[in-house]
């Protein structure tokens, strides 16, 4: 087995001494061709692993749990706000109507003037 610097220098190596090389990073390059990635520590990464998707679980869940009282906080203010919309009409309404009883208590007064 060789040790080399570059991966490039390593496949060559392989290529011309049909020895296997292996590089600084430590991937590995077979004479037959076959590329093998570094090492890795699969029992530690495993763990450090677990560790990260339940820590991102929850905060996934955390934030459905944000994201459905918000929306519950939504809809209880859409509710309040047509529940003003309506009252305000009514208002609206009322005052037209109000408005339009003045006009004719007017128009009545001048005929009764007139008269």
């Amino acid at each position: 087995m060789l040790l080399c610097r570059e991966f490039d220098v390593a496949t060559s190596m392989a290529r011309s001494t049909n020895l296997d090389c292996i590089t600084m990073e430590g991937d590995l390059v077979s004479d037959r061709g076959a590329l093998k990635g570094g090492y890795h520590d699969h029992s530690s990464s495993r763990i450090a692993y677990m560790r990260a998707i339940r820590t991102l679980a929850a905060k996934v869940d955390a934030g459905k749990k944000e994201a459905a009282e918000t929306k519950a906080a939504l809809q209880q203010a859409e509710k309040q706000m047509n529940q003003l919309l309506t009252k305000i009409e009514k208002a609206a309404v009322a005052q037209r109507k109000a408005q339009k009883q003045v006009e004719n208590l007017k128009v009545r007064e001048e005929l009764y003037f007139l008269c």
